[in-house]
């Protein structure tokens, strides 16, 4: 069956594509792209989209660490109220010379201004790359997520940082924009 805007409204995923959001560099300003494969029937003026947008918004954080632990597979520690469990932790898979160590565990990254490393003394590591993913969460559910961190070399104890937003709140954000089409 093919994507039909007139069966499957773009509402419904049919037809309207909501692209990566990129905040500024302030953070104070988003930019969402939007795109679709329709094209306007022949006569078409103007293109109208309207609806509205749902953003989390917080100014305010506190910094939660772990109790030292040793970084290696199947360490299990607790930050604040939530649980990370270490999947991986060896040589960099991009770089042996460094050292990887990849968490998961049932929370959304978003609600943190930051996750990071810190030594045995309380020194933040520098983290040379990183890749993570976050699944689920949809329908009230918390969200999985996994994130890979790559070390200049392997510390002895690390702690976990998690700089967790103490006023985060969802803000509907609508919105109505007309263009022209220019057929």
């Amino acid at each position: 069956d093919s994507w039909n805007s007139s069966k499957y409204p773009a509402a419904c995923g049919g037809d309207l594509y909501f692209n990566f959001s990129k905040a500024s560099e302030d953070k104070k300003a988003m930019i969402n792209e939007i795109s679709s494969e329709w094209v306007p029937k022949k006569g078409a003026k103007t293109i109208t989209l309207e609806g509205e947008l749902i953003y989390s918004v917080a100014s305010n954080s506190k910094l939660t660490k772990s109790k030292p632990i040793l970084p290696k597979k199947g360490q299990k520690l607790k930050v604040d109220d939530l649980e990370i469990k270490i999947t991986k932790a060896g040589p960099s898979k991009w770089d042996k010379e460094k050292f990887a160590i990849t968490i998961e565990g049932k929370f959304d990254p978003d609600d943190f201004k930051a996750l990071n490393f810190y030594d045995q003394d309380g020194d933040l590591i520098k983290i040379n790359g990183r890749s993570s993913s976050t699944s689920g969460g949809f329908f009230g559910g918390k969200p999985s997520y996994e994130g890979t961190y790559n070390m200049k070399s392997k510390p002895t104890r690390i702690q976990i940082g998690i700089d967790k937003w103490t006023d985060l709140e969802k803000v509907k954000v609508p919105f109505k924009f007309s263009i022209g089409v220019g057929l």
